[in-house]
């Protein structure tokens, strides 16, 4: 009778908290919508668009810690274009304000647009994001602080089916 209880009871107690945890709105963490007085009014986003043989995209991909480390692979990755063993497909800067405001660039068939909300301590921006080359799109959402790098996907070249598209964004306020 006693183990009934309890587990009747115990039944009772955990639906109370499940259905509450359930009722509670799930949102992540946003910034406000405007920056304090001190804080940048301006955000540039510079998407870089690099572009590897598959094979060699493979290994890249390998070797390279694409999301935990972006900044580095970024920079491999420029300097692979330098050496002439990876193509640039594109480097266009989004330059909007910090509170929100869309903005956005085109060049060919490429087009990127940004919506930044920088956080009122000015430590980290809310960014929304959409690249597309062609018939190929990646859309986001991340978070990064001022000079920060994002990687935001990869993708099948447009124009060469052999080749793939290293699509990354670096943040500056």
């Amino acid at each position: 009778m006693k183990t009934t209880h309890i587990i009747a009871t115990l039944t009772v107690l955990l639906f109370s908290v499940s259905s509450n945890y359930a009722q509670t709105p799930k949102q992540r963490p946003k910034a406000q919508d405007a920056p304090a007085a001190n804080q940048p009014t301006d955000v540039t986003i510079r998407v870089t668009i690099v572009a590897l043989p598959n094979p060699k995209a493979l290994q890249f991909s390998a070797k390279q810690d694409l999301s935990g480390k972006p900044a580095e692979a970024l920079d491999a990755l420029e300097g692979l274009v330098r050496e002439k063993k990876a193509v640039s497909v594109a480097n266009l800067a989004v330059t909007t304000t910090a509170g929100g405001v869309k903005g956005k660039a085109n060049s060919g068939k490429i087009s990127v647009s940004f919506k930044p909300v920088v956080s009122p301590d000015g430590k980290i921006a809310d960014i929304t994001a959409s690249v597309t080359n062609a018939d190929h799109s990646i859309n986001t959402y991340f978070v990064a602080s001022n000079g920060g790098a994002k990687f935001l996907g990869s993708m099948q070249s447009p124009a060469d089916k052999m080749m793939t598209e290293f699509v990354f964004a670096r943040v500056s306020y």
